[in-house]
């Protein structure tokens, strides 16, 4: 079974990261160059938070409907009010033009995703934010890695977060960052940062173990020996969901009450993330997301996500497909295991509103799986079972 996502990191990187530990600083070689500041956090999410409650912005914050249900909870934990706005099916998030129904003072915020690593028209969505006078924060969860014109994505904004987790460019099983690209911003948000360190050392002793396990039980020779279990336990559960709405109660609450506050020990991702041969691993990206763009075609029944450029690097490989079950189902009878992500918008599960794009779109997002472990001959093999299901839908 070729995996849908696979760890960047190994057993080796670990015993590196463990004799020849260092801090994280900004500089040439990582992937952060064009970060004024990088704060180390749990999770994409827990930055977004950490942000939000630093800078001191409440009220209302715009974001798409299709997004991780994270990123509304996070705004709940920090004293905001999430407000959805519908995406384009094409791209998978908002367009700068659906920005202006909205009148200087009614949003305090603007969340740009970069869904499935597709980059979203963040310098119109600048723009826009400009004229209300809000906050703009990139979600980059989806996205290390990737420029658009030149420009890194995540360098836009003032404040924009990432993520190391599972199925991300860049998979460590867990980590994230908070980079802050305003001078202006950088000490009020370093101030607030300091008051969430933990103190006790043995706390702190107990966290960075935790930390280290976590790296090791989700390193890539670790991870091969219990993966097909976990996909097919997932797979278990997504049929278990097919037949009726998500749990919705108290969707919004519960995130402020598990809220983790940052470490000085999640550096500890940070700190791997330069050990690791991050170009190789981009440059694989590259070249497989080439072959499904060339060789996977557009019917009826199956589209392409918009715009992807040769500088994109994306998680895995996004297609919009009509049934996709039936394709998920075809994929892994032939040894393919592919994404299923968010069967129900956050607009749908957070404050039960649907709007028609992004509930489309929940029911529609599939992903190819995007790694070192996919060959130039497996990606072309791949993109002929997607070609040969397509055909097989359509004559029937």
């Amino acid at each position: 079974m070729i995996p849908r996502y696979l760890p960047t990191h190994r057993l080796s990187d670990i015993v590196k990261l463990v004799f020849q530990r260092e801090s994280f600083v900004r500089g040439a070689g990582t992937v952060f160059d064009f970060a004024e500041k990088v704060f180390p956090v749990n999770s994409a999410s827990d930055g977004l938070a950490i942000a939000l409650r630093a800078l001191g912005v409440k009220g209302r914050i715009g974001l798409p409907a299709y997004t991780c249900v994270r990123v509304p909870q996070a705004l709940a934990a920090a004293g905001c009010q999430p407000v959805f706005i519908d995406i384009s099916r094409t791209s998978g998030t908002f367009l700068p033009d659906d920005l202006s129904r909205f009148e200087p003072g009614e949003l305090s915020g603007v969340i740009a995703t970069h869904m499935h690593g597709i980059p979203c028209d963040i310098h119109g969505i600048r723009k826009q934010t400009e004229r209300l006078n809000a906050l703009l924060i990139e979600d980059c969860a989806l996205c290390l890695g990737s420029n658009i014109g030149g420009t890194s994505l995540g360098g836009v904004a003032p404040i924009s977060v990432f993520s190391f987790g599972k199925a991300k460019p860049v998979n460590l099983g867990a980590g994230g960052a908070l980079v802050v690209n305003d001078e202006d911003l950088v000490s009020t948000v370093q101030e607030f940062y300091k008051d969430l360190l933990i103190a006790n050392r043995f706390a702190r002793f107990f966290r960075a173990m935790q930390i280290y396990m976590k790296l090791v039980v989700s390193s890539r020779e670790v991870w091969r020996v219990y993966f097909q279990a976990e996909t097919t336990l997932k797979e278990l559960l997504q049929r278990l969901r097919l037949g009726g709405p998500p749990k919705r109660d108290a969707a919004l609450k519960s995130f402020g009450d598990r809220f983790a506050n940052s470490e000085k020990e999640s550096e500890i991702y940070l700190q791997l993330l330069q050990l690791l041969d991050l170009y190789r691993d981009f440059e694989t990206r590259k070249a497989i997301t080439k072959i499904y763009e060339e060789h996977i075609n557009e019917t009826l029944i199956l589209h392409k996500l918009q715009p992807m450029s040769s500088e994109t690097i994306l998680p895995a490989y996004p297609l919009r497909v009509v049934e996709r079950q039936g394709l998920y189902r075809f994929l892994r009878k032939h040894g393919v295991d592919s994404g299923l992500y968010f069967n129900y918008s956050a607009s749908w599960i957070c404050s039960h509103t649907r709007l028609q794009n992004s509930e489309a779109f929940s029911q529609e997002i599939i992903t190819l799986p995007l790694h070192a472990d996919v060959s130039a001959e497996k990606a072309t093999d791949i993109a002929f079972l997607v070609n040969e299901w397509t055909r097989s839908r359509e004559d029937s």
